[in-house]
């Protein structure tokens, strides 16, 4: 008799555990959330070539991809199906080894169509029912109309390092970035700030940096003021990053001795703080940049809080 019940209990109790189990998954929010999915109808790309999907991490200005969300291009073919963490995701990329990333939004729920030609992802068109992702294709098509073939041959001088020619493709290719700028700039003074904007003032500020087209910067800071002022570089890394690329001043060797010209940073709350801030207090001045994901850096901070007592 004892027995019996024992044996009654020990049922009863796995039943409860398995509903449990059973209310928690249904109950879970990401049981329920529906899968991005990503076809790709692309020509010119080797069968074999890998196509990765990831997610914007957070509000960085990084991505991070998980080993399922991974296809091979067979036949101009490919299809990933990504179930999200949080029904927020939809800034994702498609990443290819050695290749510019192509970034796009999605919503969960819904499919992504991505066509194009050639090994230029850039150039590759994505259709879906997001609204960001719409938006973004109109300023595409903006900068078409006004500089046609610009999205397949921006990266003339990338894919051209090794050529005879690289010196007056490099020249072509600066050409149309000088005119991207300019075009863009125009653009985005109609526009509000949202996430299109930011990437697209990001894409500015990278190429002002590198062909150091100084007279388009102060349009481009200008532009910065439309960043509503609760939204801090922790809610947005393209502004964080637009901000380093505009706002630094050039890299200019300083000797020992001479003095340091002042700048502006912002610490991990948004605040903004001046190099001037520091000075004149009779002490050492260490600044430090570094990334807390990275191990060395942290474990360097151990050594710096010695000096820092002696100090």
């Amino acid at each position: 008799m004892r027995k019996s019940i024992l044996i009654l209990l020990s049922l009863v109790i796995n039943i409860f555990i398995i509903g449990h189990a059973q209310t928690h998954k249904y109950n879970d929010p990401k049981v329920n959330i529906p899968p991005v999915i990503v076809e790709g109808k692309v020509e010119g790309v080797p069968d074999g070539t890998i196509v990765q999907l990831s997610v914007r991490f957070y509000k960085s200005d990084s991505y991070m991809g998980s080993p399922s969300d991974v296809d091979t291009v067979i036949g101009g073919n490919f299809r990933i199906v990504h179930n999200p963490d949080s029904i927020t995701e939809e800034e994702f990329c498609i990443v290819t080894p050695n290749r510019p990333l192509l970034c796009f939004y999605a919503t969960p729920g819904t499919t992504t169509t991505i066509k194009g030609r050639g090994m230029d992802y850039e150039a590759w068109h994505v259709v879906n029912d997001n609204s960001l992702q719409k938006e973004k294709n109109e300023y595409m098509s903006y900068i078409e109309e006004r500089i046609p073939g610009y999205y397949e041959k921006r990266n003339m001088a990338y894919f051209n390092s090794n050529s005879e020619d690289y010196d007056e493709i490099k020249r072509e290719s600066d050409r149309l970035n000088c005119l991207y700028v300019e075009n863009m700039l125009n653009l985005l003074e109609t526009k509000e700030y949202n996430p299109v904007f930011s990437k697209a003032l990001w894409n500015v500020a990278v190429i002002i940096r590198e062909l150091k087209l100084d007279s388009f910067r102060d349009k481009a800071i200008a532009l910065l003021s439309k960043v509503p002022f609760n939204i801090s570089d922790r809610d947005d890394g393209w502004v964080v990053e637009t901000r380093k690329r505009l706002e630094l001043p050039k890299y200019i060797p300083i000797m020992i001795g001479e003095q340091m010209t002042d700048f502006k940073l912002y610490d991990h709350n948004g605040k903004e703080h001046h190099l001037n801030e520091f000075n004149g207090n009779g002490k050492f001045l260490l600044i430090e940049f570094n990334s807390r994901t990275c191990v060395g850096c942290m474990e360097l901070r151990i050594t710096q809080t010695r000096w820092i007592c002696l100090w």
